[in-house]
């Protein structure tokens, strides 16, 4: 008897794809350069993500964002994810997100985010009166530029003798935001005094130009050689 056997044979094919991925949107913190981007690993093509994140550059290499670039990794295996970056300079630059599966690296559309310049406020000193009875004075300024940030403070900081005040020094509070105020100080001992403008946003202390009083002598003010600059070496 002929035993008749039959084999059946099987081909085993690999049906991995590449993911898919979406780039989400950028939020920018410009007064640190701080910038956080979003992504969604929509599939996984088969197989595992083993790496999805955010890939970035300055916007002079669009169209050439790729693994080589600058990235941060969000983990593995993720559908939503977020990544941060930090001190990115002013100026836009590209992203997309990737994501990484057995078959290969797949990308997001290319988007872009910008960070915009920051500056220091603008500040200035428009009038001053002296009481000399009483050693007092009360000073007119002016803060005309914000530098894109809210004023968090400004007022007057003033020292005995010649040196350029700063917010470490003596100071007067006149509130915050733009606009003019004044302040007021007073119970000054005789001698000379310099004082000026300050006001403080994220960025640091903007100053107006140094000026001088003399309390118990000839009144006047007197600019140093720093007129018509600013003084803008905050401490920060």
């Amino acid at each position: 008897m002929a035993i008749m056997a039959s084999f059946v044979f099987c081909s085993c094919t690999n049906d991995a794809a590449l993911p898919t991925v979406a780039t989400g949107t950028a939020i920018v913190y410009a007064s640190s350069g701080t910038v956080v981007c979003t992504g969604n690993v929509t599939t996984d093509g088969g197989a595992p993500v083993a790496d999805c994140g955010i890939c970035y550059q300055q916007e002079a290499g669009r169209g050439m964002l790729s693994a080589n670039s600058p990235h941060v990794g969000s983990g593995s295996g993720q559908e939503s994810f977020a990544c941060s970056f930090d001190g990115q300079s002013a100026g836009t630059d590209l992203f997309k997100a990737y994501a990484t599966g057995e078959v290969g690296t797949a990308y997001g559309d290319e988007m872009i985010f910008t960070i915009e310049g920051i500056s220091l406020s603008t500040v200035s000193v428009s009038s001053f009166n002296v009481n000399q009875e009483n050693g007092a004075v009360l000073c007119h300024a002016s803060v005309t530029d914000d530098g894109g940030f809210v004023v968090i403070e400004r007022g007057i900081c003033y020292c005995k003798g010649t040196l350029k005040p700063t917010t470490a020094d003596s100071k007067v509070s006149g509130g915050s935001s733009k606009g003019t105020f004044s302040c007021n100080f007073v119970n000054l001992d005789n001698g000379t005094y310099t004082y000026r403008a300050c006001a403080s946003n994220s960025v640091g202390a903007a100053y107006s130009p140094v000026a001088s009083i003399n309390i118990g002598r000839t009144l006047g003010r007197i600019m140093d050689d720093f007129v018509g600059t600013w003084d803008c070496s905050a401490r920060r």
